[in-house]
């Protein structure tokens, strides 16, 4: 899966190191992080800080999706650390390609920015065309 837009559509205030340089609110916060479970096996909850960032709404963005090809990974050995990598490789390149055409795809959605497309919905009564999948890949 691939996805982009929801990003745009909030304007960040602080990110995780900016409230970990919060006076008191900075000491919580590290205290809460501290309960939250490591994500990668190989590291320490204390090596991996998980905090969201602060955000504000900002105008409603366009939000793109991309769904690639399932992976089957019911007979992949975890102990076989070449064959996960070479799955993890195959993921993140997959991924990244889907990032990569939906930036591109969005460039030629004429109805991307908010305000266009709100203007066009409410005039025309119905929802702003968006790009043609025969775009992506």
């Amino acid at each position: 899966l691939s996805a982009i837009g929801m990003a745009e559509s909030s304007v960040r205030i602080l990110d995780s190191s900016d409230i970990l340089d919060l006076p008191v609110l900075g000491e919580r916060a590290r205290a809460f992080a501290a309960n939250v479970t490591a994500a990668r096996f190989d590291m320490a909850n204390e090596d991996e800080v998980f905090l969201p960032p602060i955000v504000l709404p900002g105008a409603p963005s366009r939000n793109y999706f991309l769904f690639g090809k399932p992976v089957r990974t019911h007979d992949l050995d975890p102990k076989n650390k070449e064959e996960c990598e070479r799955v993890y490789k195959e993921i993140k390149s997959a991924t990244q390609k889907g990032l990569d055409d939906l930036v591109k795809g969005r460039e030629r959605d004429l109805f991307s920015d908010a305000p266009q497309r709100l203007a066009y919905e409410r005039l025309v009564r119905a929802r702003a065309p968006t790009i043609d999948a025969s775009v992506l890949n």
